[in-house]
């Protein structure tokens, strides 16, 4: 079973452009987009998304339905999710309160800066 990459972003624009980049550089891996916190939980509700199968969690800002990607982060975390989360929010900085919640930050629109972080956290995963 492939693990899967989650990228949480309520643009269209920003979500498929993400995605993009890491199907093409991560074809072993199954790529899950979401817009915010409750498609998120949903998906993971459902079982379309076990906790346990998630390699990476990309989120941005401000999300659907008033949800952010700090509140995503640490929705996930209170549920289980201990693995690797990258802020790839370009409107707004990470709130200081909200830091620990995150591995890292990354930007799509600078060239392969996402994909580069993520396969860093990919590599430690099977060291």
């Amino acid at each position: 079973m492939n693990k899967k990459i989650l990228v949480v972003e309520n643009k269209r624009w920003y979500r498929l452009e993400a995605a993009a980049q890491l199907e093409d550089a991560f074809p072993e891996h199954d790529i899950q987009t979401a817009r915010g916190r409750t498609e998120v939980d949903e998906l993971i509700d459902v079982g379309s998304i076990p906790l346990d199968e998630i390699a990476i969690v990309c989120t941005g800002d401000l999300l659907d339905a008033g949800s952010t990607g700090w509140g995503v982060v640490e929705r996930l975390r209170n549920r289980g999710y201990e693995g690797p989360a990258l802020y790839i929010g370009v409107e707004f900085e990470i709130p200081e309160r909200h830091r620990y919640l995150f591995s890292g930050k990354a930007s799509y629109v600078r060239n392969n800066d996402l994909v580069e972080k993520v396969n860093q956290y990919l590599e430690t995963q099977v060291q």
